[in-house]
């Protein structure tokens, strides 16, 4: 785990160490949901974000000479059709590898806001280790929406 310590996750979910990997597992599984849910990229210290917009300029430079590279290649195809789709292509790799670097320039470095919602994702998967509860006090139990709540700030329209 980068964003939690598996002491911040056992003091959390009042787990003993007999639970380790399982705690790992859940740990795991919700910094790769809060990553996923954030629209800009993020990061465990300071260090971690200047090392990769360090990077930005080769990621662009390396990016214009694999388009260069598929569109002088598609050129060279006889088949239109072909040539159409491999410019095409081209076209969205390079987009992709730019709306990356955008997520990488307006990164943030992860606060308690995030590592709650870590907590709180991981503490939900490990109480509620089953899909759905039944039972007669028990009913359906949900994703905490506190979640959304914590990573806010790293989606598009909190920044």
């Amino acid at each position: 785990m980068e964003f939690v310590t598996m002491d911040q996750l056992r003091v959390h979910t009042k787990a003993d160490g007999d639970d380790d990997d399982l705690l790992e597992l859940y740990g795991n599984a919700a910094e790769n949901f809060c990553v996923g849910e954030c629209e800009l990229a993020v990061y465990a210290d300071d260090a971690a974000m200047v090392a990769a917009k360090i990077l930005l300029p080769t990621m662009l430079r390396d990016a214009l000479a694999e388009r260069d590279a598929a569109l002088d290649a598609a050129d060279d195809e006889e088949n239109k059709d072909i040539a159409e789709y491999m410019r095409e292509r081209a076209r969205n790799e390079f987009e992709s590898v730019r709306f990356d670097m955008g997520k990488i320039e307006r990164g943030k470095v992860v606060g308690p806001s995030f590592q709650a919602a870590v907590l709180l994702i991981a503490g939900h998967l490990y109480r509620n280790r089953e899909e759905v509860t039944s039972g007669i006090n028990h009913g359906a139990t949900k994703l905490p929406v506190g979640y959304k709540h914590m990573l806010h700030q790293f989606t598009r329209y909190g920044v």
